[in-house]
């Protein structure tokens, strides 16, 4: 339970540091795409895509997307590729409900 407790504590402080210099997203991925730019997760009612080129960031979310779970994202702004509508970024912060995630 204390481990919970400190990771939870990180998590929200990590979260809190990023948020000052990262937009954020709630809610539940429609589409998981890959392509040159490393994996994008779009959420469809925010029109917004996210790419990660990390290995446990791309974990999580691949995790969150095949279970239908609600993911929290930090993420910075960035131009968005070739065709691609909407706002793009790329994910600084990921959190995923550890009961969704076994």
């Amino acid at each position: 339970m204390t481990r919970r407790f400190v990771v939870v504590t990180l998590l929200l402080l990590a979260l809190s540091a990023s948020s000052a210099f990262a937009d954020n997203v709630s809610g539940k991925m429609t589409v998981v795409q890959t392509n040159s730019n490393g994996m994008r997760f779009f959420f469809g009612p925010q029109k917004l895509s996210l790419f990660t080129t990390s290995a446990e960031h791309r974990e999580l979310l691949l995790g969150a997307f095949l279970r239908k779970a609600n993911v929290d994202a930090a993420y910075t702004k960035i131009a968005c590729p070739g065709g691609i509508t909407g706002t793009c970024g790329t994910v600084t912060f990921v959190s995923v409900d550890v009961t969704a995630i076994p």
